[in-house]
């Protein structure tokens, strides 16, 4: 992370800020993009589960710069895992748990990755999280990777 002052009494400044931050012409091997969303229960969820997961429908094109940083700093073979690599993160807030115990909780997430497994392994999803708030308690937070089964 870089911290950039911006001060609004130096206009120029926010601008030359702004334009380091969308500079997009190389993108770093570990980049990650993704969502946030949030909804009252987990039901909520898996009833607009479709329209959430069509934000990673359309695979980003691969830029030829990338492509071309990505062949000279690794041998062939480790770039050709480096592009199957799944890069897209998927968070889901919950507001409302049925259940709040993890024992519960897990086989109840766990079953919707798998039962979903194909759809995010072709959208290129990495991991998957649901995040559960509770009044006044810390959120409990339940991630489910591509790479574990």
């Amino acid at each position: 992370r870089m911290s950039v002052p911006i001060s609004i009494s130096n206009p120029d400044l926010a601008r030359h800020s702004t334009e380091l931050f969308m500079d997009s012409g190389f993108s770093p091997l570990s980049q990650r993009m993704g969502a946030m969303v949030a909804f009252d229960r987990f039901e909520d969820f898996t009833r607009n589960f479709d329209e959430v997961i069509s934000c990673f429908a359309d695979p980003p094109s691969e830029c030829a710069l990338f492509s071309e940083a990505r062949a000279t700093i690794y041998e062939e073979e480790d770039a050709k895992n480096v592009h199957e690599e799944p890069i897209h993160i998927l968070n889901i807030t919950l507001r409302w748990a049925e259940h709040t115990e993890d024992e519960k909780l897990v086989p109840i997430f766990r079953a919707f990755a798998q039962s979903k497994k194909n759809i995010l392994v072709n959208c290129g999803l990495r991991r998957i999280t649901f995040l559960i708030v509770q009044q006044r308690e810390f959120p409990k937070f339940f991630t489910f990777r591509a790479r574990d089964e």
